[in-house]
């Protein structure tokens, strides 16, 4: 993130043409993210791969809370990318991402999230 402010705050870069994904990775990633959005960047929340917020809703929800408007965040999903997984015998696989985990976070937003069909719908890119 510091590369994005920097482009921003030093080359004068429009901040609404820049969109970093993965950003609910680690709790320091996601506040930057919340400082980037507040400025008016968009900020993009990807589904089935995130740890920080799991369910990844909550990060949307965080967002909000911290006065990031609705309009600056967006859901993607790196479905049927693969993921790299490690077991506890140290052996990896991999896996295909889900495709269907942007359905699931919005319909989630609605049920345990609280937020209405109509302000969900922005994440509804299923």
């Amino acid at each position: 993130m510091d590369q994005l402010f920097e482009l921003v705050e030093k080359y004068n870069f429009p901040i609404q043409h820049i969109s970093p994904t993965h950003v609910a990775r680690t709790k320091d990633l996601f506040d930057q993210a919340i400082n980037f959005a507040l400025l008016g960047g968009i900020i993009d929340i990807t589904t089935g791969a995130s740890k920080y917020t799991e369910p990844h809703f909550e990060a949307v929800i965080k967002g909000i809370d911290s006065g990031v408007k609705i309009g600056n965040m967006t859901f993607s999903t790196d479905g049927h990318a693969g993921l790299s997984v490690f077991d506890k015998r140290k052996s990896n696989w991999n896996k295909k991402a889900p495709v269907d985990a942007n359905l699931k976070q919005f319909t989630l937003l609605i049920k345990n999230g609280g937020l209405s069909i109509k302000k969900s719908c922005w994440f509804g890119n299923i």
